[in-house]
């Protein structure tokens, strides 16, 4: 009986271990690691090694080039170096794919084996055997045409061993850590000895240091960063110490040399009002709205209210109490007064939100601690967002179960009085100096005043910007080019001063609701891009090209387990080269390894190597934006941004967005139609159009692109949201991302001239198929889902199990943390493959080897593909 029993409880362990396999019976494994280099769908050819003529410098037309000769950059990212066994091998594999840089990323974290150990003092050093690797590495893949994108500072962990102070230790977030070189000189200056020290090495296996070597193609200084940035996404907030007492004194500095002083900004910002209307009064009447697994009700008698919550879900937002509609300007001062007191310990919030999309918070939020007896609270603020239809929320009640709010005596009244100007930690009686505030104090803080906190920090972060592109260019003597950080970490004119402007871009990032990339509590939106709208990465890329200077994106993708990551590499690439950027970095790839010791199971949410729908459609990809086989827009538009305006606005800095052009007046759904950028300095392109101009053509796009579609001025892109079909069509390439149940469009004459590949036609599912005019033929691409076995897919938030099949609708998902134990099964697609006129063609089914079928062979011109062919790669030639 024992025996039973043991052999019942393994079977269950096995099936929680191995079980929940999808029910796909045409799921196929297959692994881009195994392409062979002379194969035909190998874009290996498409690099040659790399001497030091090959330098990439910048064209007269802010392009990149390489003798005169334009280039393209399709990269990826790395955070690992592989053993000297494994380097020609892992180079030769990234070669395969059509990569052309590798932009080295997280390789000076703790937590990647890179360039740092520690010491016996604690002190993170230079390791010698991590940096032999990477020498190693870097020149193998010299020798197949692979430049390299040295990151400085990214994911580095400071501390007092390092030579910083104590309290640095205490920071929870490392880019908190990052930031301090800005206003720092001990931090600034140990930022660029790591600099040199890795740029001034010479390599023994090329003879020559990386500030020389023309295969170091781009050298970014601060991934993600900047004092603007860090201000606004609340990394300083927990910086209290000498270094804030630091930035505290240089404020006051600034604002001797502006000419301010403590009496002036008192006398001008401190504020008073007479208070009149009540928008809310204790005769309001509040709603309650409750989501997913979170239960509450509220109610109200006189002027006492209750929030009796029954059950929790994992989303603080999910439970809100609430009254909408009520009218707001941003230069009223309002009075909000409650008291409140819960039947156990909790912390909610109180806020100010927009009742309508996007559903912003409108510059007012507070946290506040509850306990068994009522608190008063009070709260003068202005600077709120000028709506005519806010609300007054308390919040942040999702998590909480098994407990009762209580609040009573709720107003809301214009007037009232502030002091927003107060005296800094080192006033004396003689000398006032003016208080430094946190990111949540300045938020209540009227716009004038805003934007005088801001100038000064963008002047801090102008100076550091200038100190490190002037210390890498002339002391350390790099010829690289240089980039700062990403444009919405910063701004125009601060990264204006470097070579290359850079952008970064995910569509639906994983959400870690528990903390920080806790991947037992995290979901990534199931949507398709094909159907996006303001959410479009794309359109939201474009808008933040600088004209004159090479446009980068060194991070982009779809994470897993987003069930229509097939599409990811087709749209981006295709639109990259429609709107002439000049790099494109997938975002990341983990070392290939030798086929004898691989395991083909997706490693992470970004895992480019491992996932066959993005791994397989990456030498596609690549020919496609290296070779520009998009045609670009015919007119270009621009945003005029002067520097005045762009100090004026430095108010309407936000979390993860320093700078948007949109609030400019730079309409994103142009990109549809046009090259998009921003011109700073007067630099305006020749015959380009003011955007201003354009207000009401960028509406009309906008609608028929969310409506029924609209064809580009190049008649070569179809792009309809609502019916999620995304079309190119020209004599190189056809690429077709539709869905099930998406409307086709009436072709245009030029797609269906003789010998033209026509759009794809999907059958009963979604489908990303391609087909690239390449020697002898086309490659053909042909996908539509990829995931681990093991993985227990399913809705997030929800208590039933995972599901057997592929998700379609635009759902959270979530997996188990370890996204399933593999191996890793994928889809092709149910589609007709149609070629116009009446040539016969040869039609093969590819291995993954990149190696034709020989008994696939089919002869016409109209072939059906099939998800249970067993592979992704086809090829046609006549």
């Amino acid at each position: 009986m024992k025996k039973i029993i043991l052999s019942i409880c393994f079977s269950f362990l096995l099936l929680n271990l191995y079980g929940q396999i999808k029910e796909i019976p045409a799921a196929f494994r297959f692994n881009a690691n195994y392409l062979q280099a002379d194969s035909k769908i190998s874009a290996a050819s498409l690099n040659s090694p790399i001497d030091q003529d090959d330098r990439i410098t910048i064209s007269p037309d802010g392009h990149l080039q390489v003798n005169g000769k334009r280039i393209r950059i399709y990269g990826t990212n790395l955070s690992a170096f592989p053993s000297k066994e494994n380097a020609e091998f892992a180079a030769q594999n990234l070669a395969k794919q059509g990569y052309n840089c590798i932009r080295f990323h997280h390789t000076d974290a703790n937590y990647t084996n890179c360039f740092l150990k520690k010491d016996s003092w604690g002190k993170w050093v230079m390791d010698p055997e991590a940096l032999d690797r990477f020498d190693y590495f870097f020149a193998q893949l010299k020798k197949v045409g692979i430049y390299s994108n040295l990151n400085l500072l990214t994911g580095r962990q400071m501390s007092s061993a390092d030579g910083y102070r104590p309290e640095v230790d205490s920071y929870s977030e490392f880019k908190t850590k990052h930031v301090l070189g800005i206003w720092d000189s001990q931090a600034l200056q140990k930022q660029k000895d790591w600099a040199s020290e890795l740029l001034e090495h010479v390599n023994p296996y090329t003879g020559l240091a990386y500030k020389d070597d023309a295969a170091v193609a781009i050298v970014e200084i601060n991934n993600e960063n900047g004092l603007l940035m860090a201000y606004a996404t609340g990394w300083l907030e927990e910086i209290t110490g000498s270094y804030w007492q630091d930035l505290e004194d240089q404020w006051n500095q600034w604002l001797i040399e502006k000419g301010y002083s403590y009496k002036e900004l008192y006398n001008k910002f401190n504020l008073f009002q007479e208070k009149s209307e009540f928008l809310v009064d204790k005769e309001s009447e509040f709603s309650i709205e409750n989501h997913e697994s979170a239960k509450a009700k509220g109610s109200r008698k006189e002027n006492r209210h209750e929030i009796n919550i029954q059950s929790a879900s994992k989303v603080s937002w999910h439970i809100q109490y609430f009254i909408s509609g009520l009218e707001v300007k941003s230069d009223q001062l309002y009075t909000l007064k409650f008291s409140a007191k819960a039947s156990k310990p909790c912390k909610i919030s109180v806020n100010m939100n927009q009742a309508h999309a996007p559903w912003k918070n409108a510059n007012f939020s507070e946290e506040i601690e509850l306990t068994g007896e009522y608190t008063d609270y009070e709260f003068t603020f202005t600077g709120l967002l000028d709506d005519s239809n806010l609300r007054l929320l308390f919040g942040d009640m999702g998590k909480l179960s098994d407990i009762k709010i209580y609040l009573k005596d709720i107003s809301l009244q214009k007037g009232g009085a502030i002091n927003f100007v107060k005296e800094g930690a080192k006033s004396t009686d003689k000398v006032k100096t003016v208080h430094l505030p946190h990111y949540k104090e300045y938020l209540k803080y009227p716009v004038e005043l805003k934007n005088l906190y801001m100038n000064f920090f963008w002047e801090k972060e102008a100076a550091y910007w200038s100190s490190m592109k002037d210390y890498l260019k002339n002391e350390v003597g790099s010829k690289a080019l240089l980039m700062g950080t990403i444009l919405t970490c910063s701004s125009p004119y601060l990264q204006s001063i470097f070579d290359i402007i850079d952008s970064h871009a995910y569509w639906y990032h994983p959400t870690f609701n528990s903390g920080s990339w806790d991947m037992k509590d995290y979901y990534v939106w199931n949507r398709s891009l094909a159907k996006a709208s303001d959410d479009n990465t794309l359109f939201n890329l474009s808008v933040q090209r600088i004209y004159g200077k090479p446009f980068s994106c060194s991070e982009y993708d779809h994470p897993y387990p987003n069930q229509f990551a097939s599409e990811a590499y087709l749209m981006a690439a295709s639109f990259a080269s429609y709107q002439d950027w000049d790099c494109f970095f997938t975002f990341v790839s983990n070392l290939p390894e030798r086929k004898e010791v691989h395991i083909d199971k997706i490693n992470g949410y970004f895992d480019q190597t491992n996932n066959p729908v993005k791994a397989c459609a990456a030498p596609l990809a690549a020919r496609i934006f290296r070779q520009g086989l998009v045609k670009s827009p015919q007119k270009s538009i621009y945003l005029n941004l002067s520097l005045e305006s762009e100090l004026e606005n430095l108010y309407k800095v936000e979390n993860w967005s320093s700078f948007d052009a949109e609030k400019f007046g730079l309409n994103k759904y142009l990109a549809l139609n046009y090259k998009i950028g921003i011109a700073i300095d007067g630099k305006i392109p020749e015959g380009a159009i003011d955007c201003k101009k354009l207000q009401e053509e960028g509406e009309k796009i906008k609608n028929a692109f969310l409506s029924d579609g609209l064809l580009s001025d190049t008649r070569e892109i179809f792009w309809n949201s609502s019916q999620g079909i995304y079309i190119v069509s020209n004599e190189n390439l056809t690429i077709t991302v539709a869905h099930q149940d998406s409307h086709f469009p009436d072709y245009p004459k030029e797609w269906t001239s003789d010998g033209r590949i026509l759009p794809f036609k999907p059958k009963d599912d979604f489908i990303s198929c391609a087909a690239v005019k390449t020697k002898g033929g086309y490659i053909v691409f042909s996908a539509s889902w990829s995931g681990n076995k093991g993985e227990y897919l399913k809705t997030y938030g929800q208590s039933d199990s995972s599901v057997n099949s592929i998700i379609r609708e635009p759902v959270k998902l979530t997996t188990i943390a370890t996204l399933g134990r593999g191996p890793v099964y994928a889809l092709a697609c149910d589609s007709r493959l149609d070629i116009s006129g009446a040539g016969e063609y040869k039609f093969w089914k590819v291995d993954d080897r990149g190696e034709q079928i020989n008994d696939s062979l089919q002869k016409g011109n109209s072939f059906t593909l099939n998800k249970d062919d067993k592979t992704l790669w086809y090829f046609i030639s006549n």
